[in-house]
């Protein structure tokens, strides 16, 4: 009897696959394959991109456990493959790197010395690792260090701590503490700056945690700076927050209804619950093409979570589900393979969406990835952008700015024509417009002051501009900071 069930549960959970999962086509083809598989298992990986639209290096750094040797790895994926190059390898545990952009590629991880835990990082720079250098130490378990350019935060005996690398920081070399009770799991904003930083991080008991997030804010005209928190989530039980490839959309798995859920909160949009009813979705990802992208019915800019779930017995796979261009309930199984595949990371690389994971099968854990081009609407984007043969984008300055930036581009041949000036957000929605008139060749600007459309100010975060001369556009990225 306890066969059938099991197989009969098996059955009613394939149907639903079918029904939920794969019923609705999508315009992306991702091939898998192995991105690391050397002997060990190969887990709790990281990446840094050190370019916009995946046009910079790519590493990617990660723990390998072997015959009792604990080993982190770093490895360039971009633009051309590198050995594997090793940061760090003992019988002492070293676990959790993570990787950042600093004096060259930054790596940080935390080692078991003396019981107890400390955080260490190396810098790799023309091709050479530096000395180690102690960033902490005598730490409590469940640490969970996260790295961005400019920080780094960790969790210790319950709190949340800070400590910056540039001396523009207000917690320049000393360790500072954002909250001081029953904190877990930061994850930091990667592209932060000296004088703005988010994190997100779980506060509460186990089994009864929320969601919070701090930032770091430097005013201009007053010279104040300070770190303030926010409760972003009051379900029973949210965890797993993270950042996306934007600081504006968070995302976080929520246990409700006994099913793990995903939501997704931002300043944009009314906050997203998942609709999935008969598995766990985990460990989601949110990201975005890295510039605005057009669709067959002019709608702009698709955006997408990806997640591991449980759907079938045994084997847990990685899907991503769309939200856009009308098609909601779009989701794609990605990994399509047996064994266990868990904790989705996506990286732009060159133009492809990439998304990483770890697979586990066989005893063996390894790092797996696919790989497809743009492609957010059933094969019907139109690339209309960045014709460069009479216009060349100078870019943006200041770039982070704070009240106003100048918007700037060359005109390389004489020209009368009014052009327009469209800014958008993260979500690929228009919130401002503005013209200008190009009568002649030579370098122009038009500034932008923060205002949108309706009047009111840009909340803190990236947008999106685009040149429209017509017959060509050029398009930009850019910061504001409060």
């Amino acid at each position: 009897m306890k066969r059938y069930l099991t197989k009969l549960r098996f059955i009613l959970l394939f149907i639903f696959l079918i029904v939920e999962i794969t019923s609705i086509t999508f315009g992306q083809d991702f091939e898998v394959s192995e991105l690391i598989t050397i002997p060990g298992d190969n887990r709790n990986f990281d990446i840094l991109s050190s370019g916009w639209e995946g046009s910079g290096d790519i590493f990617i750094c990660w723990e390998n456990y072997l015959d009792s040797v604990y080993t982190i790895y770093l490895k360039q994926i971009q633009p051309s493959e590198s050995g594997n190059i090793i940061v760090v390898s003992d019988t002492v545990p070293n676990t959790n790197p993570q990787v950042a952009i600093g004096e060259g590629v930054k790596i940080v991880w935390q080692s078991f010395v003396n019981n107890h835990w400390q955080i260490l990082c190396k810098n790799y720079k023309n091709d050479t690792l530096s000395n180690v250098i102690r960033i902490t130490d005598s730490l409590s378990d469940n640490i969970t260090p996260s790295l961005s350019n400019n920080r780094i935060a960790w969790i210790n005996e319950g709190k949340l701590m800070v400590k910056a690398f540039c001396q523009g920081c207000a917690e320049y070399d000393k360790p500072v503490v954002i909250d001081s009770i029953c904190c877990s799991n930061p994850d930091i904003y990667t592209d932060d700056y000296y004088n703005y930083a988010s994190i997100l991080y779980e506060k509460g008991e186990e089994g009864n945690k929320q969601i919070y997030r701090a930032e770091y804010s430097y005013h201009y005209g007053s010279n104040d700076s300070y770190w303030t928190k926010n409760k972003i989530s009051d379900g029973q039980n949210d965890i797993n927050p993270r950042f996306g490839i934007y600081p504006e959309v968070l995302v976080y798995q929520s246990f409700i209804s006994d099913i793990w859920k995903i939501i997704i909160s931002s300043y944009f949009w009314i906050e997203y619950i998942s609709d999935n009813s008969y598995c766990n979705f985990k460990n989601p990802f949110f990201f975005s093409y890295p510039q605005v992208t057009k669709g067959m019915n002019n709608e702009y800019t698709a955006f997408f979570c990806a997640f591991d779930s449980d759907s079938l017995i045994g084997n847990q796979e990685i899907f991503i589900k769309t939200f856009a261009y009308g098609e909601q309930d779009t989701i794609i199984n990605i990994s399509k393979s047996p064994g266990i595949d868990r904790k989705p990371y996506v990286e732009i690389v060159a133009d492809s969406v990439a998304i990483i994971w770890e697979h586990e099968e066989n005893g063996e854990t390894d790092i797996w990835w696919a790989k497809d081009k743009y492609n957010p609407n059933y094969g019907s984007i139109e690339s209309e952008l960045n014709n460069l043969s009479n216009y060349n984008l100078k870019g943006n300055y200041p770039n982070p700015f704070n009240i106003s930036t100048a918007i700037c581009f060359q005109v390389e041949s004489n020209i009368n024509k009014n052009i327009e000036i469209n800014i958008f957000n993260i979500l690929g929605q228009l919130v401002r417009n503005m013209d200008t008139v190009v009568n002649k060749k030579g370098l122009y600007s038009i500034v932008w002051d923060g205002t949108l459309n309706d009047g009111s100010v840009a909340q803190t975060g990236d947008y999106f501009y685009i040149i429209d001369f017509g017959e060509s556009q050029l398009y930009g990225k850019m910061t504001m900071i409060k």
